[in-house]
């Protein structure tokens, strides 16, 4: 707990009740209270000098969160440079992701798994029609508010496509959760193969 408490003074006091609530590849995740926004938040602290070869990948991380504006993708609120730490503060969603709610022997009712792809689907269909490629949706970067509400998150390996640019000739994401022409490298890609 003394990351928290060290959180907590860096921050002149902004954040409260700070609770270690996940660790990720770029960082750690907390849950606080941000007295600015007077709301609870997730905050994602990176430490620089440790993700020296990941900075691009954050900076495009942030990029994208911040020109998305949908009730079915997670609300960026800002990010702050305190020492070596980035700071990147985001909507706390307290219902956790999908990869959660999935259990062995345990299979998601019908209903359920509609209600969760209707959602997605139109998170898809906003990035797509914003011209952006997730290029790595799964059930951990599905998540869900405490009430129920579906919205898409980490956007760490996401693309932004150009009208002259609209294909990608990248390989990146989780090879589970690939299409197939993405997997062999086939000659470009347009956002329909990567959501």
């Amino acid at each position: 707990m003394a990351d928290a408490a060290a959180l907590i003074e860096a921050s002149g006091s902004r954040f409260s009740d700070l609770e270690l609530i996940g660790r990720g590849s770029f960082g750690d995740v907390y849950k606080g209270f941000d007295k600015d926004l007077n709301k609870e938040v997730a905050i994602k602290v990176i430490d620089l000098e440790e993700s020296e070869d990941e900075i691009e990948d954050i900076q495009k991380e942030i990029a994208v969160l911040s020109q998305c504006r949908s009730p079915y993708i997670t609300e960026y609120y800002g990010s702050y440079l305190h020492q070596t730490k980035l700071w990147i503060i985001m909507e706390y969603m307290a219902g956790g992701s999908v990869a959660d709610l999935i259990q062995p022997n345990q299979p998601l009712d019908e209903m359920s798994i509609a209600c969760i792809l209707r959602d997605l689907l139109h998170a898809v269909e906003y990035l797509h029609n914003e011209g952006k490629i997730h290029r790595d949706i799964k059930a951990a970067n599905i998540l869900l508010t405490e009430n129920g509400d579906v919205k898409v998150a980490d956007f760490g390996v996401s693309a932004q496509l150009t009208r002259t640019i609209s294909r990608r000739k990248t390989f990146v994401g989780t090879p589970f959760w690939m299409a197939p022409e993405v997997i062999q490298n086939s000659e470009g890609y347009n956002e329909k193969a990567r959501l």
